[in-house]
C-alpha cells in the first residue's frame, strides 16, 4: 500500500517533467525490490536441503546471475556519492523493473523446518502483489517529478503533456483505411515509450500516416488533400485555406528535418519537448481530420 503524502494533498503533486534517475530513486528502487523478493522466489528459489524441491527462500545468487546475463550494466546494489559515476545507465535500471514485475507471484508461508530455521513456501497461480509493486514503483517517480510509469502490462511508459495525453485519449481511430490506423495507433504507442529513439520512430510513423492521409480520396494528393481539407473545414472557406497552409508549414518540416528522411543535409531532432511539440501539432491535424476519412 502506497502513503498518501500531506504535502501532496496541501501543496499538489510534483510536476513530472524529469527523466533522471539519480541515486536517491536508484535506491529507492533496490528497497522496493528487496521487499517483493519472496515473490520473486518461485522463479529463483532457494531449496530446503532435507526436502527436494521444496522452496524456503529467494536465491539472490540466481536472481543476480539471470539479471546479469539478460540486462548487461545492472549491479543490483545501493549506491552512494562515492560511486555515482557508477550508476546503471537509465534505461538499464528501467528494464530491471520490467523483469521484477515479469516474475512477481503470488505465496503463501506453510510448514516452518525447525532444525533449519526457515520456512516453506507454496505459490499460487495468483499475481495480485504485481498490483502492489506497480503502486510502489510509480509513487516513487511521481514523488521525484519523473515522467516514467510501470503500465499494467509491465510495460514502462512515459507520462504525456496533459494537453497531448487528453487529445490521444479521446481520439477515435477507426477509418475505412486499415493500414492508416495502424500507423497511428503505432505512433502513439511509441510516443509513449522512454527511449529518444522510440519518440522519434513515432514522429515518422506519424508523417507516414500524414502522407497516405492526404491520398484518401484520389492518388492525386494534392486535390485529395484539398478535399479533404474543404470538407474539415466545415464550408467555412477560411478555416479550409488555414488547414491547407498548414498541412504545407507540416510537409516542409518533415521534408527539411530528420523525421521521413535522413540524408545529411537534414536537421537531426535532439530535444525530447520538440518530438512533443511536433507530434502534438501533427496529430492534432490528423484528429480534425480524421472522421471524414
Amino acid at each position: 500500500m502506497t502513503i498518501d503524502f500531506f504535502s501532496d494533498r496541501e501543496l499538489g503533486k510534483v510536476q513530472l517533467n524529469s527523466e533522471e534517475i539519480t541515486e536517491n530513486v536508484f535506491n529507492g528502487i533496490i528497497a522496493i525490490y528487496e521487499k517483493y523478493q519472496l515473490n520473486l522466489s518461485k522463479n529463483f528459489p532457494e531449496f530446503c536441503p532435507d526436502s527436494t524441491g521444496t522452496v524456503c527462500g529467494f536465491s539472490d545468487t540466481s536472481f543476480e546471475d539471470s539479471i546479469k546475463a539478460f540486462i548487461p550494466g545492472m549491479i543490483v546494489r545501493r549506491y552512494n556519492g562515492y560511486h555515482n559515476n557508477c550508476l546503471p545507465d537509465k534505461y538499464v535500471t528501467l528494464d530491471f523493473i520490467e523483469y521484477i514485475y515479469e516474475n512477481l507471484w503470488d505465496y503463501s508461508e506453510g510448514t516452518y523446518h525447525s532444525f533449519f530455521k526457515h520456512s516453506h513456501f507454496s505459490f499460487s497461480g495468483m499475481r495480485l502483489c504485481r498490483s502492489d509493486f506497480l503502486n510502489n514503483i510509480n509513487k516513487l517517480f511521481e514523488r521525484n517529478g519523473i515522467v516514467f510509469y510501470l503500465d499494467t502490462d509491465g510495460k514502462i511508459k512515459r507520462q504525456l503533456p496533459l494537453e497531448m495525453d487528453v487529445l490521444i485519449s479521446q481520439m477515435k481511430i477507426s477509418t475505412n483505411d486499415s493500414r492508416l490506423d495502424e500507423l497511428i495507433n503505432q505512433a502513439i504507442v511509441d510516443i509513449r515509450k522512454p527511449a529518444i529513439k522510440d519518440r522519434a520512430y513515432s514522429l515518422e510513423k506519424l508523417w507516414d500516416a500524414f502522407e497516405r492521409m492526404k491520398t484518401v480520396y484520389s492518388t492525386n494528393k494534392k486535390t485529395s488533400a484539398e478535399q479533404l481539407y474543404q470538407l474539415a473545414g466545415n464550408t467555412t472557406d477560411e478555416f479550409s485555406t488555414l488547414l491547407s497552409e498548414e498541412s504545407k508549414v507540416l510537409t516542409n518540416i518533415g521534408n527539411k528535418y530528420q523525421i521521413r528522411h535522413f540524408e545529411t543535409d537534414k536537421i537531426e531532432i535532439k530535444s525530447t519537448k520538440h518530438i512533443d511539440y511536433l507530434f502534438y501539432r501533427m496529430i492534432s491535424l490528423i484528429n480534425l481530420c480524421i472522421e471524414f476519412i
